[in-house]
């Protein structure tokens, strides 16, 4: 990593998003959102019914930073973006992404993505991000293997929706955000 990729302002606002920190205000959307059944199979908590201060403690496990993407238009919340499990030796964490059901199928939520992605490359001396993604949702694993690098597969791996499934591991490394995604951004954001 070189000096220069560090002091870089992140870009916080793209076309349609923009990320935004978050407040007690958001906590009660946080829990909603992540108990709706699109997203409560398919988050770090793996399915698991938390509430309260146990769901408070899951959201927050192992978090360095943590972000809400915001509609740029209406304000609304749209998702929740964190950089997990940090490793700061071999200089690599996990992204998780929980984005709320009436916008799972829509396209522009993902800029939201890239947003936090640049945040974290440019505030971060991290290498590579992983993303892992169940199997269960085989769409999602063929959108991000058009975009990201597939490190590896644990085969049947986790028991979701009454079977066992493979969890695809996902990267994002710092020279493909500074070559391609970051590039790109500066031009949709100008």
């Amino acid at each position: 990593m070189s000096d220069t990729d560090a002091r870089q302002e992140p870009i916080m606002v793209g076309r349609f998003t923009r990320l935004a920190e978050i407040e007690a205000v958001d906590e009660e959307w946080i829990g909603q959102a992540l108990a709706e059944p699109g997203v409560a199979l398919t988050w770090r908590p793996g399915g698991l019914a938390l509430r309260g201060a146990r769901m408070v403690h899951a959201v927050s496990a192992g978090v360095q930073v943590a972000m809400l993407v915001r509609r740029k238009q209406t304000d609304e919340r749209v998702a929740l973006v964190q950089l997990f499990n940090v490793n700061t030796a071999d200089r690599h964490g996990y992204l998780s992404v929980a984005v709320a059901s009436e916008y799972q199928r829509s396209g522009w939520p993902l800029e939201g993505v890239a947003l936090f992605l640049d945040y974290v490359f440019c505030c971060f001396p991290l290498r590579k991000i992983y993303i892992e993604q169940s199997a269960a949702v085989g769409e999602r694993v063929e959108g991000l293997r058009r975009v990201l690098s597939e490190e590896g597969v644990l085969r049947e791996h986790e028991f979701r929706f009454g079977r066992l499934n493979d969890v695809h591991i996902f990267a994002c490394y710092r020279e493909f955000w500074k070559e391609t995604i970051r590039a790109r951004m500066w031009i949709a954001s100008s």
